[in-house]
């Protein structure tokens, strides 16, 4: 056997690497074409496209969050009314319930009075009739007990 010289052996060393690489490289193009069925560069537009599309989401998350932040900050003062407006609503329905007695009050007395008045209506016809009686009465006494006047006297 022939031994190899120094040169020799790095040269050959060399050449298995750069083999090596070129095999390891073209197996991964293979490799890489077998999944993916081509080699496709245009998949670089479509990750930029759905970068801006995460970009607008994120923005409008931003404006989405933020409008909720106002809303609740709104909310909060609103939460403290709830007492407030939970005696306001016990006293309006207080105050219709006296509302409706009021009104019931008011119907009751009206009905009296409707009968009061046609009762007084009643006791002014029978007073008139009365009158009329005594007016008529009266003349009949100074009719009877009426002094004899001169000119009804007869001379003698």
């Amino acid at each position: 056997m022939r031994a190899f010289s120094r040169a020799e052996t790095l040269w050959l060393i060399v050449a298995v690497g750069v083999l090596s690489l070129i095999l390891s490289v073209l197996l991964n193009m293979v490799i890489l074409g077998g999944i993916n069925g081509t080699l496709d560069f245009n998949r670089l537009q479509g990750l930029q496209q759905l970068e801006n599309d995460v970009g607008v989401l994120e923005q409008s998350l931003q404006n989405l969050t933020s409008g909720l932040d106002a809303f609740e900050a709104r909310l909060t003062p609103l939460e403290g009314l709830t007492g407030r407006m939970t005696t306001v609503e016990d006293l309006t329905e207080t105050l219709q319930g006296d509302v409706e007695d009021a009104l019931a009050t008011v119907e009751r007395m009206q009905s009296e009075l409707e009968n009061l008045s046609n009762e007084t209506a009643r006791l002014s016809g029978r007073v008139s009739r009365f009158d009329t009686f005594l007016d008529g009465l009266r003349r009949l006494i100074n009719e009877l007990f009426a002094e004899p006047s001169s000119e009804t006297l007869p001379e003698s």
